[in-house]
């Protein structure tokens, strides 16, 4: 069951996260783009309705997101019907399946847990050609994300836009672990936005 806000599909059952949402992306533009050389093809996660993904579609040649989550799916496939836009129902992390936890109110905030069906992919599976972008809003599978992309952030040096609310606990990581090993990987943190940490290549 779905709604539209301000042109926007959304599931019927959510009741806060499209204004914040629609207000949060426009950040891209002004806080994201001026650190991004290579706009041939980026990755975006958690996908959710399709706000952040169709935003980047105007910039990158090739978008690749991933939504978990069944209704947010749906949505985020109607609100991107660009050529340029591939979307996975899947999570970011170690392969296997997982389960995940649906918030009942506010759908921005679903989360992997538990077994169950959905396919866990590795960004470095994709073998991708290039890479100028990977922003994480993954709610605490961050770090699981990027060591699963570790060879295609070694290779391209994409912006890293991490989301980082302490959230990693749920997987046994920590905040400060995750921008240890951002560091380490070559990386300086230029600004923190919101719960959004940007990270550019030194």
């Amino acid at each position: 069951v779905k709604k539209q806000i301000h042109g926007w599909w959304w599931p019927e059952s959510d009741e806060g996260s499209a204004e914040p949402t629609l207000h949060d992306v426009l950040r891209i533009g002004r806080r994201w783009l001026p650190h991004v050389s290579d706009h041939s093809a980026c990755v975006q996660a958690g996908g959710h309705c399709g706000v952040f993904p169709a935003y980047l579609s105007k910039y990158f040649a090739a978008v690749y997101t991933c939504e978990p989550d069944h209704e947010n799916f749906r949505c985020l496939t109607l609100n991107c019907a660009q050529p340029n836009i591939y979307p996975f129902r899947a999570g970011l992390g170690d392969p296997g399946t997982m389960g995940i936890h649906r918030s009942p109110k506010y759908v921005a905030s679903h989360y992997m847990e538990g077994e169950g069906d959905i396919p866990m992919l590795r960004i470095d599976d994709w073998q991708l050609k290039s890479c100028g972008l990977i922003a994480l809003d993954v709610e605490g599978a961050e770090f699981r994300a990027l060591k699963g992309a570790e060879r295609t952030i070694k290779q391209f040096k994409p912006l890293l836009v991490v989301e980082d609310k302490g959230h990693v606990v749920r997987f046994g990581d920590t905040s400060e672990a995750m921008n240890e090993w951002i560091a380490a990987h070559g990386y300086q943190e230029h600004e923190k936005i919101g719960q959004d940490r940007i990270w550019v290549p030194v």
